[in-house]
């Protein structure tokens, strides 16, 4: 019997609040095990959905330094 497999977009919408102004252009993010907790996903979800969310240009990750809000969302 084959398992149907989340959709990496579900999260998307959740964390589409960044998009929305919960979170300022510039603002860091919190931690991917802090999301995963918010969210209740598991963190490999968490991964999945912040590189749709780059590869949108909607938020910016900076290696050791965590996840950002991008300064100009492209339009």
């Amino acid at each position: 019997m084959l398992v149907p497999t989340p959709s990496p977009v579900l999260p998307v919408h959740r964390f589409w609040n960044i998009a929305n102004g919960e979170y300022a252009p510039g603002e860091r993010l919190p931690t991917y095990n802090e999301l995963s907790a918010l969210y209740d996903v598991s963190v490999t979800t968490v991964q999945r959905a912040v590189i749709v969310l780059q590869t949108r240009g909607l938020v910016v990750g900076l290696q050791g330094r965590g996840l950002w809000v991008a300064e100009k969302p492209p339009t």
